[in-house]
Parts: C-alpha cells; sequence; structure tokens
C-alpha cells in the first residue's frame, strides 16, 4: 500500500504542474500538490503502521522571503494487528489537517534552495475497527484508536469507527529545485503533534495524543 501511495502522488505532482502559465518570478500566489509516506512516532507508531500521504496547498507570498500557507494533507494508516489479544483484528486508521503555516525562504521563494515552514491547525483523526474476532473478554484498551474499555466490552462495543477533531502543530523543512520556467519540485518533512482526549486507562490516565512526520515529494507551480 506504501508504493501504490507514494505512485499515486508522484503522479498528482507531475500532472499538476503541466498546466503552469509563464512568468513565475513575478507571481505571488502558488499552488501545490504532492505525496509520499507519512511516518507514526511514539504511541502513534506502536499503534499503526507507515501510511501514505496526498497534500495539496495554497501559498502568499507576503514578501520575497516570506509567506503564507493553507496546507492540506490526507494521510493513511493500517492499525497493527497485535494490540489486542484476539484471534482476527482489522482495523485502519486515517489522519486529516487543514494547517496555516509561515514558510521563510532565505534565498527567496523563487530560487533553488531550503525553506523552513511552522504553524498550527485543524486535525481530524479517525478509526475504523472491522473485525474484531476471539475476544476472550479481558480489557481492550489502546487511548492511540480511541478505545477503552478497562474491565472488559462486547465485542459490538469495539467493532466501528471513532474518531476526533483536535488542535495540533506543526515544524519541518524542505527543499525546490526549479524544472520549468513556472514550477518548482519539492521536498519536504515536517513534524506534526496533534493534542488528544484523555482516557482512563488500568495503568492510569493517558492523553491520546498523535505524532506524525510525512515526507512528500511534489511540484508547486
Amino acid at each position: 500500500m506504501f508504493s501504490h501511495w507514494v505512485r499515486a502522488g508522484l503522479a498528482v505532482a507531475v500532472l499538476g504542474g503541466l498546466p503552469a502559465l509563464a512568468g513565475a518570478q513575478d507571481k505571488k500566489v502558488l499552488v501545490e500538490f504532492g505525496g509520499g509516506g507519512t511516518f507514526p512516532l511514539g504511541n502513534t507508531g506502536k499503534a499503526v503502521s507507515i501510511g501514505g500521504n496526498f497534500t495539496a496547498g495554497l501559498e502568499i507570498y507576503a514578501n520575497e522571503k516570506v509567506s503564507l500557507q493553507l496546507q492540506y494533507q490526507y494521510s493513511r494508516f493500517d492499525v497493527k494487528g497485535n494490540l489486542f489479544d484476539v484471534t482476527a483484528f482489522d482495523a485502519n486508521h486515517a489522519m486529516q489537517y487543514v494547517d496555516l503555516n509561515v514558510v521563510y525562504a532565505s534565498h527567496g521563494h523563487h530560487e533553488n534552495g531550503p525553506y523552513l515552514a511552522f504553524g498550527g491547525g485543524a486535525y481530524y483523526r479517525k478509526v475504523d475497527i472491522t473485525k474484531f474476532d476471539g475476544y476472550s473478554g479481558g480489557a481492550v484498551c489502546n487511548p492511540w484508536l480511541f478505545v477503552c474499555y478497562p474491565v472488559g466490552a462486547p465485542v459490538e462495543h469495539v467493532v466501528g469507527a471513532r474518531s476526533r477533531w483536535a488542535f495540533g502543530l506543526d515544524v519541518g523543512a524542505g527543499m525546490q529545485f526549479q524544472v520549468t520556467r513556472s514550477a518548482h519540485v519539492f521536498l519536504e518533512s515536517r513534524y506534526h503533534y496533534v493534542f488528544g482526549p484523555s482516557f482512563d486507562t488500568p495503568t492510569g490516565s493517558q492523553k491520546a495524543t498523535g505524532q506524525y512526520v510525512p515526507i512528500s515529494l511534489g511540484v508547486r507551480f
């Protein structure tokens, strides 16, 4: 699945750059498309596997070196199958966000080179548990899957979709390279920290914070 997402993201990035207009040096607003892999960290990484992402964004230049960026990203992951003592388990996790970022490029936005970005926004996380067979009746608790029944629960209460909206922050860096007069290819990585709700677990209260590092390759024009 990971390679499928990467191929899809690259295809969107290449196709997105084809209709770019000439005169990019004078443009104050740019759009971007990309895709790649998203790496979950911390307790999020213990619950879900590496996933794929699709990214779209809009940048408005305040001056030659500073811009405001509105960025959307969708990432999807498989949930690891060894989290509970059951004979068959299947689930997936999706994370989406809309962030407002400040982007700084010391060399200028229209030139080749590195840039920095930081900001924050709204994050939507969803977990869908589709199979939960062979349940022995023990505790079913993983805050990062938004499910926690410390003293056991009926199977029909475990199976299903759960979602949360939360505020999050991001910081990262990237490199861009000019490929035509009006388009740049970029490679970037960002660290996202998503604030989460609290759950009462058998070992005490836990906050279901999320940590993700997407790496995206795309085109900006």
